[in-house]
């Protein structure tokens, strides 16, 4: 069996950590657990056994966020990984900024953009809330839980 990583959204190796485990599993073990009941293994061997159930499913709960705020300055269906394949990417597929002189016109144009940004946003602030309840009971893996935080903070202060 072979494993191979490619993705540029992270320098920080923790966050593969759970797909890495997941890989090993279903690999070696065949599919003897479903993909929630390893899930909650996980975070039971990971952080504690309390937080093993759905309450602390905190990675999850980051996984539309996250990609989310990847295409945040992207137009709709256009991903940032494809930019730098486009002939003028800034031009045709950056969204355009406010314009100053036609105040409103720019959260008008992108209202349904905002209003899918405050629903993660709210989700956002959810996860850190587990995570800070996580850290406050102690966990082994706290370098880990501070690496998802620092991706929650970024992730809300771009919403």
């Amino acid at each position: 069996m072979l494993l191979t990583l490619w993705d540029d959204d992270s320098p920080h190796f923790e966050l593969y950590k759970r797909g890495i485990n997941a890989f090993a599993e279903f690999s070696w073990g065949g599919l003897k657990r479903s993909k929630e009941e390893f899930k909650k293994a996980y975070r039971h061997r990971k952080f504690r056994p309390r937080f093993q159930s759905e309450d602390y499913a905190f990675i999850d709960a980051l996984d539309k966020p996250v990609g989310v705020w990847t295409n945040l300055l992207v137009e709709e269906g256009i991903h940032r990984n494809s930019l730098n394949q486009r002939e003028n990417p800034i031009e045709e597929h950056i969204i355009d900024l406010p314009d100053f002189d036609n105040k409103g016109a720019w959260s008008e144009k992108y209202a349904e953009r905002l209003a899918k940004l405050e629903a993660q946003r709210k989700i956002v602030e959810k996860v850190q809330n587990t995570l800070q309840q996580i850290q406050t009971e102690g966990t082994k893996a706290d370098y880990n839980l501070k690496v998802y935080n620092q991706v929650g903070n970024l992730v809300d202060y771009n919403f």
